[in-house]
Order: C-alpha cells, then structure tokens, then sequence
C-alpha cells in the first residue's frame, strides 16, 4: 500500500461488525472499499462517516449471470477510477 497509486478492498458484507485482532490499513487510507447490498445502511453510513470510500454492488440471488455482471460492475468503476487518477497525474506533469 505504501507505494501503490491506488489501494482497493474488496470485502463482502457479513465481514462488517466483528472484531478482528489484526489490521492492515486504516479507512482513510484506502481508495474505495467495494462490498455486496447486503450492507445495512446504518453500517454503511458508519463506514462512510470513518473515512471509507464505499461502492456497493448489487447483489440479487447469486446465479452466474448476476456474478458477472457484479465483477462487470466492478471493473468499470476501477477503469473510471484508474482513467480519473491519470488523468490527474497528467495535468500535474504539465504544471
């Protein structure tokens, strides 16, 4: 992470709530975290007001077609991401 432009987790939601004894980043320090729809939105508001960067996918049944288009969903949004960040990087070179 240190030495990365960008840094993603990809989480789904029965992850949030429980205590873990290890760590490896604090939410701010993370680009966006990508989780399912099955978070509640009183936990993603808590996420949101700790410093994440959340994107939810929709998930509804789990069948191969809903799978692709979630890994599809999630794809574009680090393309935008990826296509804003050199964009970024671009215009601060011309400086």
């Amino acid at each position: 992470m240190r030495v990365s432009d960008e840094t993603y987790v990809l989480v789904d939601s029965s992850k949030y709530g429980h205590n873990c004894l290890t760590s490896f980043a604090r939410l701010p320090d993370v680009d966006l975290t990508i989780t399912d729809s099955h978070l509640s939105s009183s936990k993603a508001k808590s996420l949101e007001a700790a410093g994440a960067t959340l994107r939810i996918v929709d998930v509804r049944g789990g069948d191969l077609n809903s799978d692709a288009k979630n890994a599809t969903a999630i794809k574009e949004v680090l393309r935008k991401r990826s296509q804003k960040k050199a964009l970024t990087l671009d215009r601060n070179r011309k400086r």
